[in-house]
């Protein structure tokens, strides 16, 4: 029973029927871990099985079991791009391993940080909470919750630095947007300072999306929802800025709501790009929230809906920049100049995309891309004029992916239902692949967790 690669190329209902009979420490834990995912294991592919295997046991606390098991040769399969380095295990049964406690609620949003010169994560969550996590080893370094007459939610989280102390700004359910500390004054806790600070209320329903930038020096946030857009200075807690457009009813009203927001310069000038539920993108530029663009993105299906946008992001495509929004189930490219499509991207989800990041991966720009199917999937970005047709990498989840990031040296962070895991890069170099291009090692999509 505890040997990874009976687990992973097993007969499920072989695997069950000896799940009860395992004895000893290391079988037992073996045996919680592959019941944590059993359903799932019934109709998945075997690469798929050994992805949840690996996260199932990190969320167990153990992370060598984690590493065995993604070492498991699956044929016909590539050898893993990323093993489960560890995992949050908050609904995993704590009699077994020593598992991380984590968020009790959805994970929302993350964000990377330097915290007392350790590199960290920042995830915030339905819960109320903002965890600060080690980002090697996942270790609690700060949990911080919303006052307890103001809860709602943690909406959305960005991170930015404020006098050369790094912070983390949420947009909340309670219509109200805080200021996080994460490296708070240890004689301000003391006098019982909480470490966070209010900055304002949101004008107009709750901010579903926040962003930071940088103008003239000095950190700014924006934050977007039901029909305003607003600028806040982080030097002061009055609101810089605040537009409203013409779609929104108020608190509440579905026309409009921007779930998606994020920050660039685009010929020379900061802006922010919102990409909203009814299908429009929008470009303000900063400071003073001018509308320099706007555009209607296709409306899809056969009813011809609202191509609403979920994530978004703004990066370099073949020396062009371009905005990279998730639409749909798709991701795709679009000239912030023009507002032309270069895509979409078969990205192969079947659910919506909820979150997207960029990064580098084995010396390559990359997008990742989370949705609601459970699985992380990875493009290429360094593709000229051509659209890849398969991703990098497919990584299965037990639930919906509702937050990721990427640290600088290739790690992925993945939000999924109340857990967060780590990634960490394992590039596979078999005789004959290039090491540059990697055109050439396609490996096929693999299925939903859920068959």
């Amino acid at each position: 029973m505890a040997d990874p690669a009976f687990l992973v190329n097993g007969d499920p209902g072989e695997v069950a029927a000896l799940l009860d009979t395992a004895s000893g420490p290391e079988a037992r834990l073996a045996a919680a871990v592959y019941q944590v995912s059993a359903d799932a294991h019934r109709e998945a592919r075997r690469v798929v099985r050994r992805q949840l295997l690996a996260l199932d046991a990190a969320r167990y606390g153990d992370r060598d079991l984690a590493a065995r098991i993604s070492a498991v040769p699956v044929e016909g399969e590539p050898e893993v791009w990323w093993g489960v380095e560890w995992a949050t295990g908050s609904q995993v049964d704590s009699r077994f391993g020593q598992p991380l406690s984590g968020h009790t609620a959805k994970v929302t949003g993350m964000a990377p940080a330097v915290v007392h010169g350790r590199h960290c994560v920042v995830t915030g969550s339905y819960d109320d909470t903002v965890c600060v996590r080690d980002l090697a080893t996942g270790q609690l370094v700060q949990d911080s919750r919303v006052p307890e007459e103001e809860i709602g939610g943690v909406e959305a989280l960005a991170t930015t630095v404020v006098h050369g102390r790094p912070v983390a700004v949420s947009g909340n359910g309670n219509y109200t947007v805080y200021l996080w500390e994460l490296e708070p004054d240890p004689d301000m806790l003391q006098l019982g300072y909480s470490g966070h600070s209010y900055i304002g209320e949101y004008g107009a329903g709750f901010p579903s999306a926040v962003a930071t930038a940088m103008l003239g020096g000095q950190p700014v946030v924006v934050s977007a929802g039901d029909g305003r857009v607003e600028v806040w200075s982080l030097s002061g807690t009055d609101i810089a800025y605040a537009h409203v457009w013409p779609l929104g009813g108020g608190r509440g009203s579905p026309r409009g709501v921007i779930r998606a927001l994020a920050t660039a310069v685009l010929d020379g000038k900061a802006v922010v790009v919102a990409g909203a539920y009814d299908g429009t993108l929008r470009i303000w530029e900063l400071p003073d929230l001018r509308e320099a663009k706007r555009f209607r993105l296709p409306e899809v299906g056969v009813f011809r809906l609202p191509a609403q946008i979920g994530a978004l992001t703004v990066k370099e495509v073949g020396g062009q920049t371009l905005i990279l929004a998730g639409v749909g189930d798709s991701l795709r490219l679009i000239d912030p100049a023009t507002g032309r499509h270069i895509g979409p991207l078969p990205t192969g989800h079947s659910g919506a995309v909820e979150a997207m990041a960029t990064g580098v991966a084995h010396g390559r720009p990359v997008v990742v891309t989370g949705g609601q199917d459970g699985t992380v999937r990875v493009w290429p970005l360094d593709i000229g004029r051509q659209l890849p047709k398969n991703p990098i990498a497919v990584l299965a989840f037990p639930s919906a992916v509702g937050a990721v990031a990427m640290a600088e040296d290739g790690r992925l962070v993945v939000g999924f239902g109340h857990e967060v895991a780590v990634l960490a890069p394992r590039w596979p170099v078999r005789k004959g692949t290039p090491l540059h291009g990697l055109t050439h090692h396609r490996p096929a999509p693999a299925n939903s967790p859920r068959g």
